[in-house]
């Protein structure tokens, strides 16, 4: 009887392993994971700053406050406990999402979890 054997060099059972894209080196999935999450999280509050300013632009006489606030987590989950621990009068959503189903259905799936579950008014913007 023959049998085949199949090795794996122990490098591979530490799990693979990706390239920084801040310093180039080798890192491990868990660590690139982290840089994503960081490099992510400072594109959103660039976004969210340039908004804000387009905000303030058009009200000159500052009648409206914009606070952003970058969470991380199931949105639906994130909206709903920031808006409990900010004791919000009033969540504000769009009703469809990048989802690609947009015509198939009513709400995105945000929009619909967050209007089933909060327990403030929600007003859904078309």
């Amino acid at each position: 009887m023959l049998f085949k054997i199949l090795y794996l060099p122990l490098l591979f059972l530490k799990g693979p392993r990706f390239r920084s894209k801040l310093s180039g080196e080798e890192i491990s999935s868990e660590a690139l994971g982290k840089e994503l999450t960081e490099d992510l999280k400072g594109k959103m509050a660039t976004m969210l700053d340039k908004k804000k300013l387009e905000i303030q632009r058009k009200d000159p006489g500052k009648s409206i406050r914009v606070r952003t606030k970058t969470l991380l987590g199931y949105p639906v989950d994130e909206i709903l406990r920031h808006a409990k621990e900010e004791n919000v009068d009033m969540i504000v959503v769009g009703s469809v999402g990048l989802s690609g189903v947009q015509r198939l259905k009513a709400l995105g799936s945000i929009s619909r979890g967050v209007t089933e579950r909060a327990t403030c008014p929600v007003l859904v913007v078309h």
